[in-house]
């Protein structure tokens, strides 16, 4: 029961990172596109430098704040992956599956499991 209900709260989330990803990606572009047609097409440089450079530290600054808000040391892993595990977490204590529990469980059980494949092996 917990197993269904612990794989719809992980696609969910799933869907939900992956939205979020598509999201960052196009504010990039967005970001890309505005300062290429200020540069090119309606302005110079000289106009767009300000604000490409005010650009470029919001994104830094968003992205700091993103890696303060996680409390702990980010690994060189994709974010799809980093948004789709914090969201599980959350989804997941909201409706009442502890994961470090579930954790446990699983690996006492694979334990409980060897054990009863050496003793299958010793018979």
């Amino acid at each position: 029961m917990k197993e269904k209900i612990l794989a719809d709260v992980k696609k969910s989330c799933d869907r939900k990172a992956t939205a979020l990803c598509f999201l960052g990606s196009g504010v990039t572009i967005a970001q890309l596109a505005f300062i290429a047609a200020g540069s090119f097409h309606f302005s110079s440089w000289d106009i767009m430098e300000p604000i490409c450079y005010l650009m470029t530290f919001g994104n830094f600054t968003c992205a700091y704040f993103f890696y303060l808000f996680q409390k702990q040391d980010l690994d060189l892993d994709n974010i799809h992956s980093i948004l789709s595990f914090r969201m599980l977490q959350k989804r997941s204590k909201h409706v009442g599956i502890d994961l470090d529990d579930l954790e446990a469980l699983k690996q006492e059980l694979d334990g409980i499991q060897l054990k009863i494949e050496k003793a299958q092996h010793i018979i």
